[in-house]
């Protein structure tokens, strides 16, 4: 162990609230009954597109099963009269050959823009992708085509959740509803997580009223899809979005614990805390004072509540403030101490290590 000069333990007025009163040390409300607001309105307004970085390019250059449709004819085609086969009904005679899926996904992709928007416009199209699985076709006339083929997608979406993915770059309540559903859905949850967080604030507005529903599981949705969005932009965006539905809704979004800060388990681990007496003091950078036993037992509890993947966002806050030398130690030394006591196992200790 190395051997640390004695210092002084640092105020409390040096150190944040989360090392003096952490949110699990405050009085909750024991088995509240949520707060229900019914009637709220949502926002209704034109559906609006945003991507996040590098995603166009991403989807476009995805391969899927239709391995010709992207390559042009050797000639240019006559796209009327294109159309007017495909629109009678008769079949495209595309190079690798195909269905009217194949021949309508060939002019959105090759075809002119009016063609394609006037396509994407005409709903008795739609059926062909309500039941669809394969989502990379519908990225891609989400990347060529953007807010044209909004409405498709949409309603691919409805008929089969995993399409849901392809509605990423979009923001408005249609799309929110739907978005919400998908959390936690195989193979749409990532796709669900990147929409709350690359949309954030904008978002939230369409959000809160369901999380403010009856309880079940839509509300429950929306409750984690505001996390998500706290957790990236600062649970204030969220109370702004609350105030566009009147006071009350301000409060009962403050009554849900979506401040990353507050989200932690109901039933916390419990520990031995005179362990921390045992253990190497952790000193604050500049090394002339440090932490007080109290603080560092809340910083352990951050710690058993904490794994590599989805620390406790909390941490951060304390390496920062931390001496990087002494913290290792403390650490270390953690990981080791009284096998016994289970401390040495928890996943976040391996994460500040």
């Amino acid at each position: 162990m190395t051997d640390i000069p004695a210092v002084e333990d640092a105020p409390e007025s040096a150190l944040p609230r989360l090392l003096v009163d952490p949110p699990w040390t405050r009085r909750r409300r024991a088995n509240a009954e949520p707060v229900v607001l019914k009637g709220l309105k949502r926002r209704k307004t034109p559906a609006v597109e945003s991507w996040p970085p590098g995603v166009r390019d991403e989807w476009l250059k995805t391969p899927h099963m239709f391995p010709k449709a992207h390559e042009p004819f050797p000639e240019e085609p006559d796209w009327k009269a294109l159309a007017e086969r495909f629109r009678s009904g008769e079949m495209l005679k595309l190079p690798q050959g195909g269905d009217r899926r194949r021949g309508y996904y060939w002019l959105l992709m090759q075809g002119p823009d009016d063609l394609a928007e006037e396509l994407l416009a005409d709903e008795r199209y739609y059926g062909d992708w309500d039941s669809y699985v394969n989502v990379v076709p519908l990225k891609h006339f989400a990347a060529r085509r953007g807010l044209a083929a909004h409405r498709l997608l949409l309603h691919a979406a409805k008929g089969h959740v995993s399409c849901a993915a392809a509605l990423v770059p979009f923001l408005d309540d249609a799309t929110a509803q739907i978005v919400i559903g998908a959390l936690g859905r195989h193979q749409v949850d990532e796709a669900a997580r990147l929409w709350f967080t690359w949309h954030g604030a904008g978002a939230a507005p369409f959000v809160v009223p369901d999380a403010l529903r009856k309880p079940g599981p839509k509300r429950t949705k929306a409750e984690q899809g505001l996390m998500l969005i706290a957790r990236e932009h600062g649970s204030g965006c969220l109370v702004d979005a609350a105030r566009g539905y009147g006071e009350e809704a301000v409060a009962a979004i403050e009554e849900l614990r979506t401040d990353p800060l507050d989200q932690f388990p109901d039933d916390l681990p419990e520990w031995d805390a005179e362990t921390v007496g045992k253990l190497p003091r952790i000193l604050l950078r500049g090394r002339e004072q440090a932490l007080p036993v109290k603080a560092v037992q809340h910083f352990v509890t951050m710690l058993l509540i904490s794994t590599p993947e989805d620390p406790y966002p909390g941490c951060e806050q304390v390496i920062e403030l931390c001496d990087p030398a002494s913290l290792a130690e403390f650490a270390w030394a953690l990981s080791v101490h009284d096998r016994g006591s289970g401390l040495w196992a928890s996943q976040g200790v391996q994460y500040a290590l």
